[in-house]
């Protein structure tokens, strides 16, 4: 089977996802085959995880919103091209997120010799994650193309079961499938974490009784960098945090300032940058606590707490669906109600106090990289039958 793989990103989990998804797909036999981002593109190849493969340029958004739908719309047309190319079974939309209308418009689902699925990571359109009147508008019509594309069937991959058969009540289509959000599998000694923890200690300069919490990842505003500053300043003076990951919507002046107005300045660290993939186990075993300070309009999977729950190391998460309904399943860390600073600062507390946490097999059984491209073949293999029968 040949199946082509489309996103437009290189950077960030996408990497990391792209890569255990092609290597899954390739050890169960399937020619990869990759369309999208230069630098995902040279990834995998570099990995020898494709047959082939076709770059597009960077989709850096502008201001102006027509010039924005018009590039989805030339990447989707592209893609489907590739496609054809390279004589595809499955054409793989890894990220279906904000393509929605353009997906309408493109007429993804019209090829009748492919097809077709997609990844939808974050649920921004339904109400819960959408406050605001205009998010509203724009939710509620990202709702309505959804359901149009699965109506003339589109089978779409969601990281919660949830939130999967949610959607297929509100859509009324059996067009969803939950596939677990993969983690590698980590083979890391006792004697290995405790090196690592060391080193970071030393590396930010803490003593013997301070604590350090990682926030990993991008300052983008749904993940709330602002908020994690604030709630420092309700815990004692030896809880240090670190944000490890590249500025994008807080830059590390701002969180600084604010810091500074708090009094908080010398307990804030940083490693502002992108964090390569063979850098990011040595800060998750080398903290204390994983904090997920996200906001309400957050509406995804977090990448850093499934990484804490596969190695073992505590995680404070705010209550958002998602987050909840894998934290839960296995009792993998401490929940607190979202944007709750008190209460966010109450749970950290409980989980320093609790014993150390030993990984949950049933966590890294379920989301490993196995199981993940088990639930991904199978999503293809419905696509296939329902493309062949319609």
């Amino acid at each position: 089977m040949k199946i082509l793989l489309v996103d437009p990103i290189g950077t960030g989990h996408h990497q990391e996802y792209s890569m255990l998804l092609a290597a899954g797909l390739k050890t169960l036999g399937m020619r990869v085959y990759f369309f999208g981002s230069q630098t995902l593109l040279s990834t995998l190849a570099s990995a020898s995880l494709l047959q082939d493969g076709i770059p597009f340029d960077e989709m850096a958004p502008v201001p102006n919103v027509l010039i924005n739908e018009h590039a989805r719309m030339e990447f989707l047309r592209k893609s489907l091209l590739a496609s054809r190319n390279f004589g595809a079974d499955i054409c793989h939309f890894l990220y279906l997120d904000r393509f929605l209308i353009s997906a309408v418009i493109s007429r993804i689902t019209q090829n009748r010799k492919m097809a077709v699925c997609a990844t939808l990571h974050a649920m921004y359109f339904l109400s819960s994650f959408a406050p605001t009147g205009i998010h509203k508008l724009k939710g509620r019509i990202d709702f309505l193309a959804l359901r149009f594309l699965t109506s003339r069937g589109l089978r779409v991959m969601v990281h919660s079961e949830k939130i999967s058969k949610s959607l297929g009540v509100l859509t009324g289509t059996n067009q969803f499938d939950y596939v677990p959000y993969p983690v590698k599998t980590f083979n890391i000694t006792e004697d290995v974490k405790k090196t690592m923890y060391a080193r970071l200690r030393t590396k930010f300069q803490l003593g013997s009784q301070d604590i350090l919490l990682l926030v990993f990842g991008g300052t983008r505003y749904d993940k709330g960098a602002d908020l994690a500053v604030k709630m420092l300043s309700l815990l004692p003076p030896h809880y240090h945090l670190l944000f490890a990951g590249k500025d994008t919507y807080f830059s590390r002046i701002y969180l600084e300032g604010a810091a500074s107005d708090l009094g908080l300045l010398e307990r804030l660290h940083f490693d502002n940058r992108f964090i390569p993939e063979d850098e990011i186990t040595a800060y998750f075993c080398g903290c204390d606590i994983v904090l997920i300070p996200y906001r309400r309009s957050f509406s995804g999977q977090s990448g850093p707490l499934t990484i804490a729950a596969a190695l073992g190391t505590k995680v404070v998460a705010p209550d958002l669906p998602i987050l909840a309904e894998t934290m839960l399943k296995d009792i993998i860390g401490w929940l607190y109600p979202v944007e709750n600073l008190p209460l966010m600062a109450q749970a950290i507390k409980e989980a320093i106090s609790a014993p150390p946490l030993v990984p949950s097999e049933g966590f890294k059984n379920e989301h490993c990289e196995q199981t993940f491209t088990k639930a991904v073949a199978a999503n293809y293999s419905k696509a296939i039958c329902q493309q062949e029968t319609s």
